[in-house]
């Protein structure tokens, strides 16, 4: 049954048919099927086999993003079940989409896993400039600072702040991490970001690792 249910999941989010996707979330709540687990090996399998494609040219930008909007869709009936599993231990992390980016569904889907491996996250939104991530890094003292990026001039941002940091002598304090369609393991290297996620279940993973 339960195996039946996350391939529902899974080709619901790789056809972007949030009615199904819907149908499915309230069937594995329904099941006793933990929501994590409906995340995990549903909906995250979906949005993998959506980034091979869109490796693979066969999908754009645009399918990757109806497919993540897919994703949230279900995610709003599972976050309020994904909240009973969150526990604190893991760390802080500061995350925003970079400046000129307005983009939000990748990054929401970031926080809520990072949320549900137990992270504390700071959400500062969307179209973020340099100088408001330095601000909150101040504030809140995070242990990382994830930056996400769907369109190019994003990266040109993510480099900004970075400088940004250097010279407010904040750079050592922090952890960077990036990911999102602009950028690449390449791109993470060249600017000096200490981790790249290709997905969301990446940026858990690396999030983890980063800390130790």
């Amino acid at each position: 049954m339960a195996e039946r249910i996350f391939e529902k999941l899974s080709t619901a989010v790789i056809e972007a048919n949030v009615d199904l996707v819907k149908e499915a979330a309230k069937e594995a709540l329904e099941q006793g099927i933990d929501a994590y687990d409906a995340l995990t090996k549903g909906l995250m399998k979906g949005i993998e086999v959506v980034g091979e494609k869109f490796g693979n040219k066969e999908y754009f930008i645009s399918d990757v993003l109806m497919s993540a909007e897919t994703m949230s869709a279900a995610l709003e009936i599972l976050e309020p079940h994904l909240k009973e599993r969150r526990t604190s231990g893991h760390g802080k992390v500061l995350l925003g989409t970079a400046y000129t980016d307005i983009h939000t569904i990748g990054k929401n889907i970031v926080k809520i896993m990072l949320q549900a491996a137990g992270f504390e996250v700071i959400d500062i939104g969307e179209n973020v400039p340099p100088e408001t991530f330095v601000e909150n890094v101040k504030k809140h003292n995070p242990d990382i600072l994830a930056m996400s990026g769907i369109i190019s001039s994003a990266r040109a941002e993510m480099i900004n702040t970075i400088k940004a940091l250097d010279n407010e002598g904040l750079r050592e304090s922090v952890k960077i991490l990036i990911g999102g369609a602009a950028t690449s393991q390449d791109f993470a290297e060249k600017i000096g970001a200490d981790a790249y996620g290709k997905d969301a279940r990446e940026a858990v993973q690396k999030a983890k690792e980063l800390l130790g």
